[in-house]
């Protein structure tokens, strides 16, 4: 059995948890509330981020596109979705908002501009 030591960050009284892990989570201690018992579940076995990123984009006075996934990414693929955005170019105008990459790499998440750029 594994001990792993986390700080919840959930909510501002940043509880000190250890969780104990044996192939899937055993237990949780030291959380102060139920949001730390999942928080530090979901950062065990599935651990998501929202990502944040730029693309190319052509015709226009900027050269970056700031974009980011609408939902909580999968953090282990994360480095596989930024070569993707890597490659990714768009075209003027661009509404903030648009999707720019659907479905990224097969995870239902759709990866939208974060600013408008006529």
């Amino acid at each position: 059995m594994n001990n792993k030591e986390m700080i919840c960050i959930v909510c501002p009284m940043g509880c000190r948890m250890t969780v104990s892990v044996n192939g899937e989570v055993c237990s949780v201690d030291g959380n102060k509330c139920d949001r730390g018992q999942k928080y530090a579940t979901d950062e065990t076995t599935n651990p998501l981020r929202t990502v944040t990123s730029t693309v190319r984009i052509a015709n226009a006075e900027i050269r970056r596109l700031p974009v980011k996934t609408v939902q909580a990414f999968p953090k282990g693929k994360m480095f596989e979705l930024m070569s993707v955005l890597k490659q990714v170019e768009v075209k003027t105008p661009v509404k903030m908002g648009d999707v720019i990459l659907q479905n990224a790499l097969g995870t239902n998440i759709d990866v939208v501009a974060s600013r408008t750029v006529k």
